[in-house]
């Protein structure tokens, strides 16, 4: 509030009315469908290690990517044991649906059945160092 001097010399209170808004903080409203995207600041990022051992094991790595986790899948049991055809069809099914939430796969080429780097959307692979 300000306090504003009349011509008498006595003190008025004058309240300035303001209505806010979240446009006023930067934000905006949601008026979106379905859920709100939340920020990868509201909760630890947590960088996990993940075995996929079967097929079924893509559900588990899609929900961690959709809690804006980081992973490192390891996947060379699942090679050894079920061959190159099993192991090409999980690893596509994999980075399709890990692209359709926004996501990206990466290969670490170490050894023989190198770990894949999984990352939410939000985060920047770069694939070559410079």
């Amino acid at each position: 509030f300000r306090r504003i001097l009349r011509r008498g010399g006595g003190e008025e209170e004058y309240y300035e009315e303001y209505e806010e808004g979240y446009e006023d903080y930067g934000y905006e409203e949601y008026e979106g469908g379905g859920e709100p995207f939340i920020s990868p600041y509201d909760k630890p990022i947590a960088v996990k290690p993940v075995m996929l051992r079967e097929i079924t094991d893509i559900e588990s790595v899609l929900s961690e990517i959709e809690e804006n986790n980081i992973l490192i899948v390891r996947y060379d049991e699942m090679a050894r044991r079920g061959g190159r055809d099993e192991l090409r069809v999980a690893l596509k099914q994999l980075k399709e649906k890990v692209r359709e939430l926004g996501g990206d796969v990466v290969l670490i080429k170490t050894e023989d059945y190198p770990p894949l780097l999984v990352v939410p959307r939000f985060v920047a692979v770069l694939r070559r160092p410079e």
